[in-house]
């Protein structure tokens, strides 16, 4: 920093004090505290700028004087130790640094810039995304539209794990920032921004500013947004409705309790502002074979620039299977993980519990997560909230030690990070033969998949799949 000082301050305070600091080094915080008792204040004008070449007036006598001229600081001023401090937390000039970082960002030819659409909101492809953009040898600069209305747009600008800015700003001017950066690539992470009266809104943004956008662009196929509301796919009915003829979508989707747009209620017209976006993406990712075939069969034009790219589940790769002990286990207990809503199958955890209740059956379930349904009345469910990461959730699963893994999903997932940390365990697990799970862990003689089911018939299946595996456990140690 460079300090001025005006005529009628030097004139009022007097100037610095020789004898104390003459070689330099904390005369200048000496004379801001006395100005400071006269009554003066202090301001940063983060416009001007001086050349400082550091530490070369002193070499190595730099340290010396630092270390002397403090104590005579802190001798003279007894609060100054804790006025700096309270100065570096509270971090004033933060936002003017980042301001002149940020702004110097724009004439590095090294420094790419990324504009995502992401609500941030949470879940697996949020998680996705943030590990990207945090990894410390990606040192671009990341601006995350999290937020689109029709009056504002909300965002952030991310760059390394210190710059971390939240603004709000209109259409125009987030187009004038975009200039200011030159946006490299646009990547679709998600575009679940909006309240539901604003999806055409965006949907009309996003294929403007894609069909001018000279750079690369790439949409990830988390869900299945693109193709219909209803992310999951879930219909009027709240099943599965595996993209049946455009008929039935036209008579579905106004009455579809389950979407996320109250202002598009017709099926042809939200598909025909998706294929505008589409079209003009130059790569399109999906996350396994099952969602890309899905896609195919509503935009089958775009084949040839759709490709596939199985997650990796690096975490869970960590850990080598782990071996329950293997004791009686009475009441047969069944462990559901996750945080569970329509279409993660909270209603069949649910159902499944009013059999067990019903018919008194010796069986419990444990829930490890959050289950959301508004459960008065009293059925075997223990319910133990959110785990923080993976060793948490094998801590809880050791101590419980269940009879078999339920993954209860009534959708086609794109992926299942919860399906992988549960084969982590050498359980017997059960799973709705539907999306990622199936072509990931087809085969493994843990994992049986069975067709959509509740009540008495899904309990059957638990019963007899954990059972009989226990059973050939017991038969393999013999």
């Amino acid at each position: 920093f460079c300090m001025m000082l005006s005529r009628a301050s030097f004139e009022a305070v007097g100037g610095f004090d020789a004898d104390r600091f003459q070689h330099g080094y904390g005369e200048e915080n000496d004379w801001s505290l006395r100005a400071l008792k006269k009554g003066w204040h202090h301001r940063i004008c983060p416009s001007v700028f001086v050349y400082h070449h550091h530490g070369g007036s002193y070499g190595p006598r730099r340290e010396i004087l630092i270390k002397e001229h403090y104590k005579v600081l802190t001798q003279e001023y007894p609060r100054y130790p804790m006025e700096v401090r309270k100065f570096i937390d509270t971090d004033p000039l933060r936002y003017v640094r980042i301001g002149v970082f940020l702004n110097g960002l724009k004439f590095s030819p090294k420094i790419k810039a990324t504009l995502f659409f992401d609500h941030q909101m949470g879940g697996g492809a949020i998680n996705f995304l943030n590990k990207e953009i945090s990894d410390p040898s990606n040192l671009n600069l990341a601006i995350i539209i999290t937020k689109f209305e029709t009056e504002f747009i909300e965002f952030r600008i991310v760059y390394g794990s210190d710059v971390k800015l939240y603004f709000r700003a209109t259409q125009k001017e987030l187009l004038e920032l975009f200039d200011l950066y030159k946006i490299d690539s646009i990547v679709i992470n998600t575009l679940g921004l909006v309240s539901d009266k604003s999806n055409e809104a965006l949907l009309v943004f996003v294929a403007k500013l894609l069909s001018n956008f000279p750079g690369d662009s790439e949409f990830r196929m988390h869900d299945f947004h693109s193709l219909c509301p209803s992310i999951n796919l879930i219909d009027s009915t709240g099943v599965y409705c595996d993209l049946p003829e455009i008929s039935k979508c036209l008579k579905c989707l106004p009455r579809n309790s389950f979407t996320f747009s109250k202002d598009i209620q017709d099926i042809q017209t939200w598909r025909y502002f998706w294929n505008a976006i589409l079209l003009n993406c130059r790569s399109i990712r999906a996350f396994s074979y099952n969602s890309a075939t899905l896609f195919l069969r509503i935009y089958p034009e775009l084949n040839d620039r759709l490709y596939i790219e199985p997650h990796v589940n690096e975490q869970k790769d960590q850990y080598q299977l782990i071996f329950l002990p293997k004791k009686q286990r009475i009441p047969f207990k069944i462990v559901t993980v996750g945080n569970l809503n329509y279409a993660k199958g909270a209603y069949v955890v649910r159902d499944l519990a009013r059999t067990i209740s019903k018919n008194n059956y010796k069986a419990e379930i444990v829930h490890i997560g959050n289950l959301d349904l508004n459960i008065n009345e009293k059925i075997p469910i223990r319910i133990l909230g959110s785990y923080p990461n993976i060793d948490k959730l094998i801590e809880i699963v050791k101590f419980e030690n269940p009879n078999i893994l339920f993954f209860p999903s009534i959708w086609p997932e794109t992926y299942s990070f919860v399906m992988d940390e549960l084969t982590i365990f050498d359980l017997p697990i059960l799973c709705f033969n539907l999306g990622a799970p199936v072509e990931r862990y087809m085969g493994d003689a843990r994992v049986k998949f069975i067709a959509e089911s509740f009540g008495e018939n899904l309990l059957k299946e638990l019963l007899t799949h954990g059972k009989s595996q226990e059973k050939s456990e017991m038969q393999g140690e013999k």
